[in-house]
């Protein structure tokens, strides 16, 4: 075939990274494939340095109030309370994960938490005050009593029209008493989606009264004073 040129000299010339010592044809393939691995790759980049960022950091320390919670309890929700950067302390209600139920801190699905200033505690503690008065009613056949709070994120509160506002809670607790009987029910989650929500079913008027509970325990926790009855 003629002798094969010593092309190491030229190739090392060109790139320094790339090096070949040829002696016999049968390295011409190494040398084509060699020269190929070495090509430069193209790299692009837009800067947004001048694009405005919103920056936020926030350190939270959160403690699960327990109350006279049995820790093995399935209830399906846990308390805490929680103050971020040393500042604004509230209620964080969080359900709980459906393959560990039990009220214990690593129970808490975190993700659909929701946090409750102390006003809205103390609302919806004097709803469920409501709620076990109502409980306890004797109503005629003919006579039926509710009992509805709702707490939303402002962005999940839409005007579907002039007349019309929709809510899209992610607490929404209901009570009513029919002449079927009394009974209430929590939906639980900080969701776009009401199917994706948690519903705790209050079956006994004790369930009623161990969330309220809870609820003044914790903002006691705050430093608010809740009604006691």
């Amino acid at each position: 075939m003629g002798d094969i040129p010593n092309l190491s000299k030229t190739l090392s010339m060109r790139n320094s990274v790339c090096y070949a010592y040829l002696v016999t044809p049968v390295f011409l393939f190494a040398l084509v494939s060699m020269t190929s691995g070495c090509e430069t790759t193209h790299v692009a980049y837009h800067s947004t340095a001048d694009v405005p960022y919103y920056t936020s950091s926030t350190s939270t320390q959160m403690e699960l109030v327990t109350g006279d919670v049995n820790p093995e309890s399935q209830i399906g929700y846990l308390i805490f309370t929680a103050t971020d950067n040393s500042q604004n302390s509230y209620v964080l209600l969080a359900p709980s994960e459906s393959t560990d139920p039990d009220y214990t801190f690593g129970s808490a699905n975190f993700g659909r938490a929701v946090p409750l200033q102390k006003a809205e505690v103390e609302e919806l503690t004097e709803g469920l005050r409501r709620t076990l008065k109502l409980w306890g009613e004797s109503n005629s056949s003919t006579e039926g009593s509710f009992y509805e709070f709702l707490h939303a994120p402002e962005q999940e509160i839409r005007r579907v029209s002039q007349n019309v506002i929709q809510w899209q809670a992610a607490v929404k607790f209901t009570a009513s008493h029919t002449p079927e009987g009394p009974s209430a029910r929590l939906l639980l989650g900080d969701s776009p989606n009401e199917s994706l929500q948690y519903v705790i079913e209050f079956d006994n008027r004790s369930d009623v009264s161990d969330f309220r509970d809870l609820l003044k325990s914790a903002s006691n926790q705050l430093g608010t004073t809740v009604d006691t009855d």
